[in-house]
C-alpha cells in the first residue's frame, strides 16, 4: 500500500525523529535510507519534539515560513549574523533588524548554546 501525501510541511528534526521512531516501532525492520535517517535524526535532534514545534509556531508568528523556522530550530544559531545567514534561504522575504533581534531572543530561550546577550546588529555582511 502506498501512502498518499496530503500536505507537506517542514518540521524540526526532533519532531521528525519522534515520527520516524514511532513508525519503526510499528514496522520493525526498517532498513536502508529510513534506518540511516532515523540514526541521523536521533543524533541531531536538539530538544523535545513538543518544544521544537512550539518554537517553530512562535517563529512562524513573526512571519517566517515553516522551512525557515524549522531550519532555525534545527541549527539553533548562536549569533545575529548566523541568523541572517539562515534567513537567506527565503529569497522572497526581507527581514528587518527588529524581527531578527526578536528571533534571536526567542532562540536564546530555547537553545542552550545561543548567546544570551544581543550583539550589535550584524546584517550578515
Amino acid at each position: 500500500m502506498v501512502d498518499e501525501i496530503v500536505k507537506m510541511k517542514a518540521v524540526p528534526w526532533s519532531y521528525a525523529y519522534k515520527f520516524m521512531e514511532r513508525r519503526a516501532e510499528q514496522e520493525p525492520g526498517i532498513m536502508g535510507v529510513q534506518q540511516k535517517t532515523l540514526m541521523y535524526l536521533k543524533e541531531f535532534a536538539n530538544m523535545e519534539p513538543e518544544e521544537a514545534m512550539e518554537l517553530v509556531r512562535e517563529l512562524e508568528g513573526l512571519g517566517l515560513k515553516d522551512f525557515v523556522a524549522a531550519n532555525l530550530v534545527n541549527i539553533c544559531p548562536q549569533t545575529i549574523n548566523e541568523i541572517y545567514w539562515i534567513l537567506q534561504v527565503d529569497t522572497e522575504t526581507q527581514y528587518d533588524p527588529d524581527t531578527v533581534e526578536k528571533i534571536h531572543r526567542i532562540l536564546s530561550k530555547h537553545c542552550s548554546r545561543v548567546e544570551t546577550e544581543t550583539p550589535k546588529r550584524d546584517q550578515g555582511k
